[in-house]
């Protein structure tokens, strides 16, 4: 939750856990530099209410990014586009599915970015020219999941996550096509019918696309970990993004219930939100 008033600097404050301050100090940064190039004459004190996981793969930077610069506008009675907005931040310079589930919220797939004959860049190289569109969205039924983030962890970002994009693109275009029909005619397709069954399938299948895999493979401890959940009794696990955030779904089982409590992991308990933010 954000809570912002007028203020004649920028600041933002975290009540709760944050992983990486210095990211909380790049979005102070951006928020000095809009306000100028905008000519806003107020700035804005923003409290941020919660637990804030940085780089794990949640989209987290960009919720907060997006939050913080939707906040200073509006406190200053400046209306913004949703595409104007998107483009300030700097955000969804590789995939759009971030951006749009902060407007939009429920289950989407969206088309990416233009490539225009450029090479394949994680987001943070990329400034995009193009608001990525949703091809299909959907509510996402209310089935809880699960969110494990291990407590030590090296995240993939900066040179190294540029030197994984180097290595391992473009993919293959069968790869490619075989990763978009698992998408669309699994993923999507049983989200959209209430398929539990078809949904779990079709998770499990796509931690062993090509991409998926190189990404899993860059830390071993996280196959292992994603492994020993469905020995226990998960019905489908997966890596988010980059990582190192593993999700997984499951109805009951405790032997889950008693690794969650005693390996040392952060577990945090989910249902699905099918609304994007709320102003209030």
């Amino acid at each position: 939750m954000l809570e912002s008033s007028n203020s004649s600097s920028n600041t933002i404050k975290v009540i709760g856990y944050c992983s990486d301050f210095e990211k909380v100090d790049r979005i102070v940064s951006l928020l000095n530099k809009v306000q100028c190039e905008s000519d806003l004459s107020s700035g804005i004190s923003i409290f941020l209410y919660g637990d804030y996981f940085f780089h794990v793969g949640l989209g987290v930077g960009t919720a907060v990014t997006l939050a913080c610069l939707e906040a200073l506008f509006l406190n200053n009675d400046v209306k913004i586009s949703n595409e104007e907005l998107v483009k300030i931040s700097e955000r969804g310079g590789t995939s759009g599915v971030g951006i749009n589930t902060y407007f939009n919220g429920g289950f989407i797939i969206d088309g990416g970015i233009k490539p225009n004959h450029n090479p394949h860049r994680p987001s943070s190289e990329v400034k995009p020219d193009n608001y990525p569109k949703i091809l299909a969205r959907c509510e996402f039924p209310n089935w809880k999941f699960c969110i494990v983030i291990p407590k030590e962890r090296e995240e993939m970002c900066g040179v190294k996550e540029l030197d994984f994009f180097i290595s391992n693109c473009p993919i293959p275009k069968e790869d490619a096509y075989y990763a978009s029909y698992l998408a669309f005619l699994g993923t999507f397709a049983s989200v959209n019918d209430h398929d539990y069954e078809l949904f779990c399938d079709s998770i499990n299948d796509t931690k062993n696309t090509y991409w998926k895999k190189k990404e899993i493979s860059e830390n071993p401890s996280i196959l292992k970990l994603i492994n020993k959940l469905l020995l226990l009794g998960a019905d489908c696990a997966g890596m988010s993004s980059f990582g190192n955030s593993i999700y997984f779904f499951y109805k009951k089982s405790e032997s889950i219930d008693l690794f969650m409590k005693d390996s040392g992991f952060i577990f945090m308990e989910f249902n699905a939100c099918n609304s994007g933010r709320i102003i209030c």
